[in-house]
């Protein structure tokens, strides 16, 4: 079948034990429809809401192996860098469903590929593939979706995104349980994720924008909707073992309870993972490498985060390591961190424990931590070789850990801070610039043991 507003649907009456395999649409606003996905029916925000029946035992639904194609811009399209209207290629909101093995194309900023309302559903194995493009001399808003999960009403059961592939530009999972009360999940795992060089450019180059007037309101929503995997308003989700290359951010999560970002690999990317407002979430066994010269990367960040972690993390080839700002209780533990400008960033944290991290070649600090509150710990961290720049750069002090202003406690315990200043490289040349091991200024107090190569102003 081809060329039409809606390809198969089925609206109305029982929505159970519907197969719906093996068919080839083309050219639809809108290839397959089980249930009604519309607003009202979807968010309760849109209205009264229209949860499914998920308390009865009865056969479930399965969408495989279709083809949902286009080969050109939907009627009515918006304009330039607009996106008024989503045309998703499978839509769902049914007690049961399984969408697998499906493929679709995009080629519009207009189009999307799966959206998944309530129930439980699994989304495994499908292909979304993107060939749109955008004009760079708009402001993009938006990108086109991958998978969109809706889980905002009780009929939330379990969503489960899985082994699939996006490629393009779109954003490849956007998952929200906003104006739930963060009572429901959902995984997002092993997936693979390639983006496009162009919409990391344009991102630097501020050609993208998400509105909001206050600067951190503006950053968040950029993070929202331009990372490849998005997290709104949900509990105990876990994002595990994707592979995520050349994207803004691989993992961002905002306003979560309980959040897992586990053994994710980001390449070629701004930020690897970003946690914001985050409670009881962990970023851990996550890789990291950015390789983008003189652009803002950053590893993995904890944003006004409350008691999370973020721990055993290999991060290589950023501007920041791991940054954590605005945080309660949080702890940073055995990171290894290699080829950053800055290893570890610490600011306005309260209660901050960093144990066990390894910063190597940092090219400025090892470890800094900027206005502490209450009580502030160092033990057992490496710096190894921070500070080296070649001659002809800043001749800024070369340091392994610094503390600046620390209203508290700050203890530094057997932390070794080992040939500051010096380059892995025995034939470059001798940086001639201050050095200092451990540097506290203007703490309430400090308590220092047992740490190796200790060179310390405290005052």
């Amino acid at each position: 079948v081809s060329l039409g507003l809606m390809g198969i649907e089925f609206r109305d009456g029982s929505l159970t034990g519907i197969d719906i395999e093996r068919n080839v649409l083309t050219d639809y606003l809108r290839g397959i429809q089980l249930g009604d996905v519309s607003a009202a029916a979807i968010m309760p925000a849109g209205g009264v809401g229209k949860p499914a029946d998920v308390q009865t035992a009865q056969p479930g639904c399965r969408i495989a192996s279709n083809l949902i194609a286009r080969h050109a811009a939907p009627l009515g399209h918006g304009a330039a860098g607009g996106l008024a209207t989503v045309f998703f290629a499978i839509a769902t909101h049914a007690p049961r469903c399984e969408i697998v093995e499906n493929a679709t194309n995009i080629v519009d900023l207009s189009e999307s590929g799966v959206l998944a309302a309530g129930g439980d559903t699994l989304v495994a194995r499908n292909e979304v593939l993107s060939a749109a493009t955008f004009n760079p001399n708009f402001v993009l808003t938006r990108l086109p979706f991958g998978v969109v999960a809706i889980v905002t009403q009780s009929d939330a059961v379990a969503c489960t995104i899985r082994d699939n592939r996006f490629d393009g530009l779109q954003q490849a999972v956007f998952a929200t349980g906003a104006a739930s009360g963060l009572g429901h999940r959902v995984d997002i795992l092993q997936n693979r994720v390639t983006g496009i060089e162009s919409l990391v450019k344009a991102l630097l180059a501020g050609k993208v924008a998400a509105g909001g007037g206050n600067p951190v309101v503006k950053l968040l929503l950029i993070l929202e909707r331009f990372s490849a995997i998005s997290l709104v308003a949900l509990s105990h989700s876990r994002v595990e073992g994707n592979e995520i290359a050349v994207a803004p951010c691989g993992v961002f999560a905002l306003d979560t309870l309980g959040t897992s970002a586990v053994a994710n690999r980001v390449t070629a990317s701004l930020a690897g993972v970003v946690l914001a407002i985050a409670t009881e979430c962990d970023a851990s066994d996550n890789i990291v490498d950015a390789s983008y010269a003189d652009a803002p990367t950053m590893g993995v960040s904890l944003f006004g985060a409350a008691r999370s972690v973020a721990e055993r993390n290999a991060i290589s080839n950023v501007a920041n390591g791991i940054i954590t700002a605005l945080g309660t209780g949080l702890r940073v533990q055995d990171n290894d961190l290699y080829l950053t400008d800055t290893g570890i960033v610490s600011l306005i944290d309260v209660d901050l424990e960093l144990r066990g991290n390894t910063v190597e070649d940092a090219a400025y600090t090892g470890i800094e931590s900027i206005l502490s509150l209450h009580e502030l710990t160092l033990a057992h961290d490496r710096a190894l070789r921070c500070g080296y720049r070649a001659p002809g750069l800043a001749p800024t002090a070369a340091i392994g850990i610094v503390v600046l202003l620390a209203i508290g406690l700050v203890t530094i315990d057997s932390c070794h801070v080992i040939d500051t200043g010096e380059s892995s490289n025995a034939k470059a040349p001798v940086f001639s610039g201050q050095r200092h091991g451990i540097l506290v200024l203007f703490a309430i107090g400090t308590r220092c043991r047992f740490s190796l190569r200790l060179r310390a102003v405290i005052t």
